[in-house]
């Protein structure tokens, strides 16, 4: 939905490529017998854009409240989301081998979707 609302092109596309991302993670979780198919380097690439977008937009002064556009409260949405996987990925690792960049992988995901929820909602 945040990429169907999104009215900024960068936004939509990095919305596409998580979504791609996506799918190579559930593989990751539904095969932890296998080696993984999230890699450091796509850890790193999620940092990297995030560094980029954060050089753009304003310093935080104050805490935000979402849903100033649709597309930035179904971003707000997804962080919530994630930062849920991000728990329950906790809790399989307590249990089963996990891949580690999995885990970095969803930690910073969800830092992303906030800055994609700042980049829609800012004009920058």
């Amino acid at each position: 939905m945040a990429r169907a609302f999104a009215t900024k092109a960068e936004v939509k596309t990095a919305i596409l490529g998580i979504q791609k991302k996506l799918s190579s993670l559930m593989a990751d979780i539904a095969s932890l017998d296998k080696g993984p198919i999230i890699h450091e380097e796509d850890v790193i690439a999620l940092e990297s854009a995030m560094d980029d977008i954060e050089e753009r937009l304003p310093k935080l002064t104050s805490f935000l409240i979402p849903g100033g556009s649709p597309a930035g409260a179904c971003l707000d949405h997804a962080r919530t989301v994630v930062r849920r996987a991000e728990r329950r990925f906790c809790e399989l690792a307590e249990h089963e081998d996990v891949h580690g960049t999995d885990r970095r992988f969803l930690n910073r995901l969800s830092d992303y979707a906030f800055l994609l929820m700042r980049l829609e909602e800012t004009n920058v």
